[in-house]
């Protein structure tokens, strides 16, 4: 594994592409590799990266692909490519990611270059609706998520110096859920006096019954603020991959552009979604305490978390509604996303609090 690459004698353009990826590839086969033929294919386009496809032939005939993504160094700080470098590293060989080969970070010719384990043309991604995913590849992501917890406090001191952890993250966590629930209802008004969905008029008075009684409910969780640093973007259509086409699966994240420092069991509140019915949720939230047993991540017995994640289901709901209903109060920046997630986080939040009776 190449954690950084000298390119002070490489030329510009595809040579200097072919150059480094000798180089990996040396690194990898430990022994002398020439490369026969090297083409690239662009799958991917954002205004800050771009993400390609290389075709590899090398001398012993033997043919693969490797991933590219290109950052943009004009919307783009090197430190980004240096968090990558940390990143790769940590997750290496872990099996929640794809493999990472190597970067490249010169400013100077206008190169940041991650390069990564190709997975495969035909990805099979997780469903879009992760309400109606199969509980068996929830079940998976679940342990892969509890596993990529424990990975990054175990790496801990090789994240310190990216600054990644706020000054006082459990402060941070309380302004930020007292901040919602006291803006939220604005929100909701709104779109109620727009008239344009009548669905949300129908849920609006339950809905701001709940919000009083959930002050107190953020200081009673505040014990239970255990943290890591998780995906940023765990969106499953986009991020989260099954398996290749015709191939078992595999389970991995990808896209990791960033991370976030984060309440465990927020995380996870978030990360399953609204919807499912009570009992696969619980089996969800079960799994996931079974993967960091021994593990100080989440010092609770089973029945204590399964209860505690409860209240923090209830307010990631109320802060996911006070994000979603902003949207489209912004009209302009707002999507039908939004609108279908908010139809299915209002009444799941009303549920649920009725469930806990604190209305």
């Amino acid at each position: 594994m190449i954690p950084n690459i000298d390119l002070s004698q490489i030329p510009h353009g595809d040579e200097a592409l072919k150059e480094v990826l000798a180089k990996i590839l040396c690194d990898k086969y430990r022994h002398d590799v020439r490369i026969n033929d090297f083409s690239k294919e662009e799958i991917r386009n954002w205004q800050h990266s771009t993400v390609f496809r290389l075709y590899i032939q090398l001398d012993s005939s033997e043919t693969f692909t490797v991933i590219l993504k290109q950052f943009n160094p004009e919307s783009n700080n090197v430190d980004i490519v240096i968090l990558q470098e940390a990143l790769g590293t940590i997750l290496s060989g872990k099996k929640v990611a794809p493999e990472y080969y190597g970067t490249v970070r010169d400013m100077d010719k206008k190169r940041l270059w991650l390069f990564m384990e190709d997975l495969g043309e035909n990805l099979v991604k997780a469903n879009g609706d992760w309400v109606n995913e199969k509980m068996e590849h929830c079940l998976e992501f679940v342990e892969k998520l509890a596993k990529i917890h424990i990975i990054f406090i175990e790496n801990e001191k090789k994240l310190q110096a990216f600054q990644l952890v706020p000054p006082n993250p459990h402060k941070e966590w309380r302004d930020n859920c007292l901040f919602a629930i006291r803006n939220v209802s604005s929100n909701i008004e709104q779109i109620v006096q727009n008239g344009k969905f009548p669905w949300v008029n129908e849920m609006a008075g339950d809905f701001k019954t709940i919000l009083e009684p959930c002050l107190p409910i953020v200081d009673f969780l505040i014990p239970y603020l255990f943290f890591s640093w998780t995906h940023a973007d765990k969106s499953p259509d986009e991020n989260m991959i099954i398996s290749c086409e015709g191939k078992e699966p595999i389970y991995y994240f990808i896209d990791w552009d960033g991370i976030v420092f984060t309440s465990v069991l927020d995380d996870l509140a978030g990360f399953l979604d609204y919807g499912r019915k009570p009992e696969e949720e619980s089996t969800l939230v079960e799994r996931y305490w079974e993967c960091v047993q021994g593990n100080s991540l989440l010092p609770l017995e089973k029945e204590e978390c399964l209860n505690i994640y409860k209240y923090f289901k209830l307010i990631s709901s109320i802060r996911c509604i006070h994000f979603l209903s902003g949207r489209i109060v912004q009209r302009s920046f707002h999507s039908l996303w939004h609108e279908e997630v908010l139809q299915r986080v209002l009444p799941a939040g009303i549920k649920l609090a009725k469930q806990l009776e604190i209305i």
